[in-house]
């Protein structure tokens, strides 16, 4: 259908209808009477999250396990949180703000897009972290954190610099089938146990001054890499499908009418003929 047939009404229809509804606490508060502390996780699907502090609020009150599923995560800025959080297929879209912040609870991020800065300096760690297949568009800090126990960062394209330095890896450090595009530095980072670099890229020289990186790593390449505990699921293989870009783009960044509309723009001008 040629653009001039696109109503703007029709479109602004559209838009409303991809946009995510918006999630209120006011959800769970509802629920919290009717409901035993603990009995439950927390799963919230498909929805626009204002403010990731206060729901992590009330579930750490509560004592309940937090997921989020295929969700648009706005505003993030945490000190602490002593439950478990996962994010699935989901999207921050402004600056992840972890600075300082003392996680007592598992963090695993699946299949998760970061539009903006990842900024986890001095952060600590007390239980395992897994990033898996997640895509970092611009800077990731976690100079002076601390993990205390695993942490995983598998199959996860950097596309911007990444700081390390001063960071403890008191256990396993795994980065297997990750790409570093762009700067990767591990000033005086400092690793207990092994390091995994199993089919691991750096597209530049990291800085490794002052770590022991060197002492602790393992980079065989291999086509498939060992199982290992702490990981929920395996890993998927990064096969480029077009058909599942172009539908994660319509989801999260544009209406498919602005897709479609985009596409046309690019048909030769006797596409009627």
């Amino acid at each position: 259908m040629p653009e001039d047939n696109l109503h703007k009404d029709d479109m602004d229809d559209e838009e409303d209808e991809e946009a995510l509804e918006e999630f209120r606490i006011t959800e769970l508060t509802q629920q919290e009477d009717d409901e035993q502390e603990g009995l439950d996780d927390i799963v919230i699907e498909e929805r626009t999250i204002a403010s990731l502090a206060e729901i992590v609020a009330f579930a750490s009150k509560a004592r309940r396990s937090i997921s989020f599923e295929r969700c648009v995560i706005n505003r993030v800025r945490l000190h602490a949180a002593s439950v478990n959080i996962s994010f699935e297929d989901s999207l921050f879209t402004e600056k992840v703000n972890f600075d300082r912040a003392v996680f007592t609870g598992k963090l695993d991020f699946w299949d998760t897009c970061f539009e903006q800065e990842a900024a986890c300096g001095a952060t600590t760690f007390n239980e395992k972290v897994s990033f898996e297949e997640c895509l970092f568009r611009t800077g990731v800090n976690f100079a002076k954190a601390v993990f205390e126990k695993e942490v995983a960062f598998t199959a996860c394209d950097f596309e911007a610099d990444v700081r390390f330095d001063n960071t403890t890896f008191a256990a396993g450090a795994d980065f297997s089938a990750s790409t570093f595009r762009a700067e990767m530095s591990c000033r005086n980072a400092q690793f207990k146990k092994r390091v995994n670099l199993t089919n691991t890229t750096f597209e530049k020289t990291p800085d490794m001054t002052g770590s022991n990186l060197d002492e602790k790593q393992e980079a065989e390449q291999v086509d498939e890499g060992p199982e290992r505990p702490y990981r929920k699921r395996p890993i998927k293989r990064a096969e480029f499908n077009p058909w599942r870009e172009l539908d994660k783009v319509s989801k999260k960044t544009m209406s498919r009418r602005h897709l479609l509309r985009s596409l046309f723009r690019f048909l030769p001008e006797d596409k009627e003929k």
